[in-house]
């Protein structure tokens, strides 16, 4: 196993990269180099890159554990943290590896490596790891052989949909008449005005301008005043410029708009991998919200997914939100494993996450009690 840690050892990686993903498991779009690429350039300032990679005895690379090293500050205490290279950009995480390796080897690997290497870090960070891709009995055996200390919590709930069947019978199992009722009333009333258009963008040539229009829905919808919106940081303006249109040239996104006239009204920015597509942006444009907009784009691009069935999977990103279990046939639970070695610092840390944290907020949820049961003995 190896560490890469300059910008010309991740430039060489590209060809290899791209060998072992086509033996691999891992066929979604954030899975590239590519993508990595981007994104490091777009987000990777104040920090250091970090790559694991691992060969086989052909030679040929196998595992690519996606990492990075950054200085923070956890409850006042600095720190020096390894993590995946990812944000909330990401609809899920873990180390890349061929399909003939198991996840347990995997594992021991790459831990391994980090263990060896304990003095580079204080603690390790792994988020947003899919349940059905972390075999925790094989994280604790080889953490506990390792002296790791760990720590695994559940993080993300992500909604998907298993495209299948009629898209009538998906409806009516799913929403039930009353609510399948309104919403019906919503499209029928939206797609009505002879000024409604709904625009699916996939050619590489239309990705500026369906890239500008995605940042108009943005701009104008409630993630602007909480400064989550993809157009207003200008390092996520950049990585969605630069991203879309090679996405675009291997058919690995689909960028939805409806707009009323020159006005755009909603988006979707979607993720095409060979069996799911991910929605990782939606939004609509806040002043027409009596309109639903969202949920109308939502209806017509599920009801093109079940004409075409060019998927089997419709998969929500991020956490679960009351209108995604509406229309979710089912839930995928995501982990965050901290893992930190035996040096002192990281023991201080381990304690303050593992068995000081604890205690604090048991005590803190015992004061909050305490109002209500005087309250109730008064």
């Amino acid at each position: 196993m190896r560490i890469l840690r300059t910008a010309e050892e991740f430039q060489n990686l590209e060809a290899a990269w791209g060998r072992m993903l086509r033996r691999s498991n891992y066929q979604a779009p954030f899975h590239t180099w590519g993508w990595h690429n981007t994104w490091w350039k777009c987000f990777g300032r104040g920090q250091d890159l970090y790559l694991i990679t691992g060969e086989g005895v052909d030679g040929q690379l196998q595992i690519v554990a996606p990492l990075m090293r950054r200085k923070r500050r956890l409850r006042g205490m600095p720190l020096v943290e390894i993590r995946f290279m990812a944000n909330h950009n990401n609809p899920f995480n873990f180390v890349l590896h061929r399909s003939d390796i198991s996840t347990s080897d995997v594992l021991s690997s790459v831990l391994s490596c980090l263990a060896d290497n304990s003095r580079d870090w204080h603690l390790i960070t792994l988020r947003n790891i899919p349940e059905r891709l972390l075999d925790q009995g094989a994280m604790t055996s080889v953490a506990t052989r390792l002296g790791l200390n760990h720590i695994c919590q559940q993080g993300w709930s992500s909604a998907y949909i298993t495209v299948e069947g009629p898209f009538d019978e998906y409806l009516t199992n799913r929403l039930g008449k009353q609510r399948l009722r309104g919403i019906g009333q919503k499209v029928r009333q939206l797609s009505a005005r002879p000024e409604y258009q709904l625009r699916d963008y996939q050619a590489p040539e239309t990705m500026p301008f369906a890239v500008e229009q995605a940042f108009a829905v943005s701009a104008n919808s409630w993630k602007k005043s909480a400064g989550t919106d993809m157009s207003g940081a200008e390092d996520m303006r950049r990585f969605y410029e630069e991203i879309s249109p090679g996405l675009a040239d291997s058919g690995q996104v689909r960028i939805w708009i409806s707009s009323l006239g020159p006005t755009p009204l909603a988006l979707q920015y979607n993720l095409v991998s060979p069996d799911t597509m991910y929605l990782l942006i939606n939004d609509f444009n806040e002043a027409y919200r009596r309109q639903s907009p969202g949920t109308v784009l939502l209806y017509q691009v599920l009801s093109q997914l079940f004409r075409e069935h060019s998927v089997s999977r419709f998969q929500f990103s991020g956490d679960l939100y009351d209108y995604k279990s509406h229309w979710a046939t089912g839930i995928e639970k995501h982990f965050t494993t901290t893992l930190y070695h035996r040096g002192l610092y990281s023991r201080v840390l381990w304690f303050a996450r593992g068995t000081l944290a604890p205690v604090i907020q048991s005590l803190q949820d015992r004061l909050k009690r305490v109002p209500n049961d005087a309250h109730k003995e008064s």
